[in-house]
């Protein structure tokens, strides 16, 4: 029973982990096209370029608690299997 249960919390944790990494490399991928737009709206002018500044700067502090998540279901995969 214990090792049915050991065994069914390390999946949902690998799972977990396999999740955050989709959701960073998506984030990026927005990121990178926030960046763009920014500088686009900061060369040729526009309107909403500090929205779309504090914007990046919000997605910059979601990226940094994905980092910090997957850090953690490390070390439980660590804890874990040893």
């Amino acid at each position: 029973m214990k090792a049915a249960l050991l065994n069914y919390s390390l999946n949902s944790t690998l799972k977990l982990g396999a999740t955050l990494k989709k959701l960073y490399l998506a984030s990026q991928t927005i990121a990178v096209g926030l960046e763009q737009v920014i500088l686009d709206r900061a060369v040729y002018g526009g309107d909403f370029l500090e929205q779309f500044a504090t914007t990046e700067n919000k997605l910059a502090m979601v990226m940094r608690v994905f980092i910090h998540c997957r850090n953690f279901v490390k070390r439980i995969q660590r804890y874990m299997t040893d």
